[in-house]
């Protein structure tokens, strides 16, 4: 059985996430994103990897860093086993008791089922418990795909899902490099800035 120690130590890799993917690193529009990750925890051990993590947000840095927007780990921590898995609305919204201030929340969760259609299960989800986005956070599964959190940071950011190809907020895929569009570029920045003017989100 891995203990929540165990994860915590094997997660130093995510403190080292890269600063910039591109060079000459493009300007920052707004201070990095500080992000607080929360991984749940069942009697085998953590739900995931340190390294399954670190590529999530590898993958969020190279789509982001492009225009700006960076990423840095506040930090990493364990979740109740009560949470692995999230079957309905309420397990959701409860997560909302856990939330850290000033940082962009991410729960890493077993399972995460489909709270529309109950027989299928999502790769990870936007959430705001009755629409409140001043409690927002993202949830992704331990099964989601490689591309899941940064998707889903999009909609933090206010992106909607489109569907052309390839797009980070479409479903529709080749496998080749995902990419957003400069206007979504554009409503990622401005709702950056009026999180930073709020404080949703604090500087180092």
């Amino acid at each position: 059985m891995k203990s929540a120690l165990f994860l915590l130590l094997h997660l130093g890799s995510l403190c080292r996430l890269p600063v910039a993917l591109y060079d000459p690193p493009v300007p920052p529009v707004v201070p990095t994103v500080r992000l607080s990750i929360a991984i749940a925890e069942t009697p085998e051990g953590p739900v995931q990897t340190p390294a399954w993590v670190y590529s999530q947000v590898v993958e969020a840095q190279r789509v982001y860093n492009a225009f700006g927007i960076y990423f840095t780990h506040a930090e990493t921590r364990p979740l109740d086993s009560s949470f692995a898995q999230l079957e309905t609305r309420k397990d959701r919204d409860n997560l909302a008791g856990l939330l850290k201030k000033g940082v962009l929340n991410v729960f890493i969760v077993e399972s995460l089922r489909d709270v529309d259609d109950p027989r299928l299960y999502r790769g990870g989800v936007h959430w705001a418990p009755n629409g409140d986005l001043t409690r927002q956070y993202v949830i992704v599964a331990a099964g989601a795909g490689s591309t899941t959190l940064a998707h889903e940071i999009g909609h933090y950011f206010k992106l909607q899902h489109t569907f052309v190809t390839d797009n980070l907020m479409s479903y529709d895929r080749t496998g080749g490099v995902v990419f957003l569009n400069s206007k979504q570029k554009a409503t990622v920045v401005t709702s950056a800035r009026a999180y930073t003017r709020s404080k949703e989100l604090l500087p180092e």
